[in-house]
This record gives C-alpha cells, structure tokens and sequence, in this order.
C-alpha cells in the first residue's frame, strides 16, 4: 500500500484525521519551505473550480423544473368563418375518441418528469452542500499549510541547531577526554616528583651525616697536630689536614646542589603544574627560545663554580656602577653580579629566560624578572638605564640578536652609562676543551675585536677590552733555561711563550664601553 496515499471517507469527513495524514506525508517527503508554497497554490479554490462548472448545472435545473409537467390539451380553436366550426367540432370529437387511449401515457410521462426533476434538484443541493464542505476544508487546509509553511523553516533551524550543539558536546567531550589524560600525565608526575624528592631528601641527609664526620674527624686531626711529638713531620700532618679541608669543602658544596634541587622539587610539587614553569607566576615573555631538555640550573651548579667564586670575579666591575639608581643584569643568572649590586646599595633588576635561575633568585629574595633581553629593553624608555651588565651571554646569542641588542641597548642607556659584556675568550685555545663545547646551550663564540667593533660603529666611546681568568702558570709550557750552548734559545724560548698564549691565554674577557 503506498503510504504517500491520503484516505478520505466521504461519508463521515474528518478534517483532523486527514490533517494528520497531510503531517505524515510532509515529514516521509520532507517538504521544504518552497515545497509547500507550492503545494498551497496548486490547492487554491481558483484552480479547483474550473474542473466543474455549477453556474452551467444551476441553468440545466432551472429549464427541466420548468418544463417537467406534460399539458395534456391545448384550447381549439379556428380562424375560419364559414367552416371553422365544422373543423373545430371534428377535433374535440377526435380529442374524445382518442383521450382514453393516450391518458395514461400522459400520466406516466408526468410522473417521470417530476421524479427525474426532484432527483436533479437533489443532486444540485448535494453539490452545493459538498462545495460549501469542500471550500471549508480548503481553507483548513490553506491555514494550515499556511502554519506548515512557517513551521518547516524553524524545525529546519532548530535542526541545524541541533547539529551545532551536538558538533559542541563532540568538542566538549573530546576536551574533557584531553584535560582527564592531563590530569592522569600531572597525577602520574607528581608521584615521580615525590619518589625524586625522597632520594634527593636522603642524599641530603646522607651528606650531612658525612659532612658531620669529616668536621670531627678535621678536629680530632687538628687535636692530634697540636699534640704531635718531634718525630713526626709536620707537613704531612698539614697535606693530610689540607686534603681532608678539601674533601670537607667538596661536601658542603654537594649539599647545597642537593639542598637548591630539593626546593625546587618542593615548589614543582607544590605548584601543581605539569612543566617548571608553573614555578614563576610572572608574565612569560612571546620570544622563548627551544628549550634543551637537561638540568641547565644543576649543570651550572656543577661546573661554572660556587656562587662565592662568581662573585669575587665579578667585584672588579663594582665602580663602573656605583652611585646608579637603575642598573640592568641581562642574564642574572644565580643573581651573582645582582646580589653584589643590592650589597652595595645600587637599585637594579635582573632578568633571565632560565626559570630555575630565577625562582632561586626570588628564593634568595634578589629583584629578577623572567623576561627575554630584546623585549624587556624595548620595554624600556630611552634613556632610562644608568648600566647595563651581561655576563657570559654573548655566546648564547645569534648573531643577529647580538647586534640589535647593542642598538638598542645605547637608545635605553644615561650618557655616560656603562655597558660591560663579559664572555669566553675564543683567542684561547683551552677554552674549547675545558668550557666552550661543554655547554650545549653555546651557539657561537665572539672574537673581542669583533665585539668591540660592534661597539665601535654603534656609537659607544672610551671602549676597552679587559682579559680575565688567567689560566694557572703551572699548566704551561716551561721555558728551557741553562742551555748556554744552544744558540736559538731565545728564538725556542720566544716561540714558547706565544704557544702558551695561544694555548693557554686568559680564559674570558670584558667589553666595557661608556654610552
């Protein structure tokens, strides 16, 4: 049975039922907005009336009501004198002779007449009723498809709603997905913080307890010096005791290393982010470079040298910034160099791209900042630094970014403001083997002529180059001496000493030029 089909029982209408049917076919069909302004016009009364014509009826009805009765005579009558009344008794003696024989057909055809003339008439007024009920079910159908047609349009959005809003709960459900593995990655980290904590908590506790027996056994040593009879040697007793001050010293700074990594574990594990920088609350600079995946803060910790060492090196810079109210440390570092700057009563600040260096310098209560050189300077207002410091930078920077930091670098500086760049000593050949390649965060290193030419055409004056960190006499090249014999010892001698400078020159220096 084909369901697009409507039923309609004529004998008993019902507009609703077949209202119900329309709605069935409409969504089997999936009518449109522009279906069913098509539909409503092809349903208009206009077009349905020319299929039967009841003004053409009306008439027919009209001439058989009137012409229905059969008149069984007419008056006789003649126009003739003389014989007109001979004619006219001759007819009505035929009418009598012949009535009783055509009466009854005259009476039946009557009959007929009247019966088939009611039977039209009641055919009339049932189409009249069937109109009347056909041009109200049109007009129900007309305001319903008129509903219909505002309908579909909103049933179409809400559909199309519909579709977003599921669209939206994908998304939603597949970021929530994301932030449960999240928090599974952040759970899972933490608890491999912890185990990292503990161990680094009985490391420390370990080296304590170690620490604590090299202090008493270098005081039983010392109590043994004092109580020494003559024949035993003193200076082994000293080389011994000298040894032990060493080892002792090599301690102390394991627990520190220990103590520095085990305060950060806690403000890691205490921060409840999944990456150190949930360590700074500070606004992160847009120019991070990569960053290489190792413990920079613990391998400067172990081979750049204690905080004390860094800090009598660099005391030699002190005057260029005394008496300064706002000086810039571009790469603090362990704060070395700012901590200097705050013991001698000069404001400044400090700043660093290594989040490790910086909390342990807010740990230590020094003013850094985490921020990117080239930013923080354009930040700046022109003129408003009265010193610029960049130790053992240089040689993480690119070219490029070297060059533009020196630019704007003099636009920020006081006149008379010092700007001191210190870095490795490429002129040295040690430095390649001891430091230089050591450090993979190292891009390139930067010749001192190159770097004071740099200063040089970007307008800084009174520029000049200061060696630094001498390499110890006692790993150098011996000049030959009591060869009186030889005769180019000079010459040997001479050759000896530019190797050793080559070899063994001064493994850092420092470009310091005046604004």
């Amino acid at each position: 049975m084909n369901n697009n089909l409507i039923k309609i029982d004529y004998d008993n209408i019902d507009v609703e039922d077949i209202m119900r049917q329309i709605n069935q076919n409409i969504n089997n069909r999936n009518y449109s907005s522009d279906d069913l302004r098509i539909l409503k016009k092809d349903l208009s009364i206009s077009s349905l009336e020319g299929k039967f014509d009841l003004t053409k009826l009306e008439q027919c009805v009209a001439l058989t009501n009137a012409k229905c009765t059969v008149q069984k005579a007419s008056v006789i009558k003649s126009h003739r004198r003389i014989i007109g009344p001979f004619i006219v008794f001759f007819k009505r003696l035929i009418r009598k002779l012949s009535y009783w024989y055509v009466q009854f057909l005259f009476d039946q055809q009557n009959e007929f007449n009247i019966s088939a003339a009611n039977s039209i008439n009641a055919i009339k007024k049932y189409i009249e009723q069937e109109q009347e009920t056909r041009n109200k079910m049109l007009d129900v159908l007309s305001s319903k498809i008129e509903i219909l047609t505002e309908i579909v349009p909103k049933i179409e959005s809400m559909e199309r709603t519909w579709q977003e809003l599921k669209q939206a709960y994908q998304e939603l459900y597949n970021a929530s997905q994301e932030t449960h593995k999240a928090c599974q990655e952040l759970y899972d980290a933490s608890q491999e913080l912890k185990i990292a904590y503990q161990e680094l908590y009985n490391d420390n506790q370990r080296c304590r307890t170690a620490y604590q027996e090299l202090v008493n056994a270098n005081q039983e040593l010392r109590d043994d010096l004092r109580n020494l009879s003559g024949n035993i040697q003193e200076n082994k007793v000293v080389d011994k005791l000298n040894s032990l001050m060493k080892m002792i010293d090599e301690y102390r700074r394991i627990e520190e290393i220990t103590a520095a990594r085990m305060r950060r574990i806690e403000q890691y594990i205490k921060s409840g982010d999944n990456s150190p920088s949930g360590l700074v609350k500070d606004s992160s600079p847009s120019n991070v470079p990569e960053v290489i995946d190792m413990d920079y803060f613990l391998f400067e910790e172990k081979y750049r040298g204690s905080r004390s060492e860094i800090k009598d090196r660099q005391r030699i810079y002190l005057d260029y910034y005394r008496g300064k109210s706002n000086v810039l440390d571009i790469g603090c570092g362990r704060g070395e160099f700012v901590e200097l700057l705050v013991e001698n009563n000069i404001n400044c600040t400090g700043i660093d791209l290594n989040l490790d260096n910086i909390n342990y310098c807010k740990d230590r209560g020094l003013p850094v900042i985490y921020a990117d050189a080239l930013e923080y300077l354009q930040s700046c207002e022109d003129a408003s630094l009265d010193g610029i410091f960049m130790a053992q930078v240089a040689e993480h920077l690119n070219p490029n970014d070297l060059i533009k930091l020196i630019q704007i670098a003099r636009k920020k500086l006081k006149t008379g403001s010092y700007f001191i760049a210190e870095t490795i000593n490429p002129q040295s050949l040690i430095v390649f083997a001891e430091s230089f390649y050591m450090d993979p965060s190292h891009i390139k290193p930067v010749h001192p002529l190159t770097l004071k030419f740099l200063f040089e055409t970007e307008g800084y004056v009174d520029i000049e180059v200061k060696y630094l960190s001498p390499v110890s006499e006692d790993v150098k090249i011996p000049k030959l001496e009591c060869l009186n014999d030889v005769s180019n010892i000079e010459k040997f001698n001479a050759a000896i000493s530019h190797l050793n400078n080559l070899i063994y020159g001064y493994r850092d220096y420092a470009i310091v030029a005046k604004r």
